[in-house]
């Protein structure tokens, strides 16, 4: 069609309650977060200016998708030899559960809805050591994960009556640094080695012809 109607709605709503627990040579922290994500995402083309909104007639697409991530995570700060040893574990639980609705139109043949949730852990430690005032050396480790965005869901939808299966993993990185730093008066120096590991690596391609 001539003319294009485009629709792109989305809100976010959460929390993220935490406490701390302020101890005589550490403080752990307790806490966690919830987001509710939804959004709206429509294009419908006709051929005159006052463009009607028909799923199925004039719709290049209509989608509904949800997303929910929740975790919770524990941390401590523990503190040793009169502040010269810092030791910092911690540990992080995710769950994201996502939903994609989409209806008949000129990119699905068929509609359908698929959903999944993801579930992981996200370790950390980190430590260092005050040598004296002006020497300190520090190590420190973490594992993130990177969830798919909803776009990772389309291929899933509208091919078949029945929608496939997302089998796309979440992507996660380690990550180690360590190093030393001494400062004395003017002079400020640093020597640091980083390390990533990148595990389930996903990427995005969009095919203009396909809308996929």
């Amino acid at each position: 069609g001539q003319y294009s109607r485009y629709i792109d709605n989305f809100g976010n709503i959460g929390f993220s309650p935490s406490i701390d627990f302020l101890l005589p040579d550490n403080v752990v922290t307790l806490g966690g977060q919830y987001i509710y994500s939804a959004d709206h995402s429509a294009e419908y083309w006709y051929g005159s200016y006052n463009v009607p909104m028909i799923d199925g007639y004039n719709n290049a697409w209509d989608e509904h998708d949800t997303r929910q991530i929740s975790n919770v995570y524990l941390q401590d700060r523990i503190s040793l030899f009169n502040h010269h040893l810092i030791i910092t574990p911690g540990a992080k639980y995710y769950l994201v559960d996502t939903t994609c609705n989409d209806v008949e139109g000129y990119y699905y043949k068929y509609g359908g809805s698929v959903s999944n949730t993801y579930n992981f852990w996200e370790p950390s430690f980190g430590i260092s050591y005050l040598a004296n005032k002006d020497l300190d050396l520090y190590f420190h480790y973490g594992r993130v994960y990177k969830v798919p965005n909803i776009s990772a869901y389309y291929a899933e939808i509208g091919s078949h009556p029945t929608p496939g299966i997302v089998r796309i993993k979440p992507e996660d990185v380690d990550s180690f640094d360590t190093g030393v730093r001494y400062n004395t008066g003017p002079l400020k120096t640093s020597l640091s080695y980083f390390l990533r590991l990148f595990h389930d690596k996903f990427g995005y391609y969009y095919n203009g012809d396909t809308g996929i």
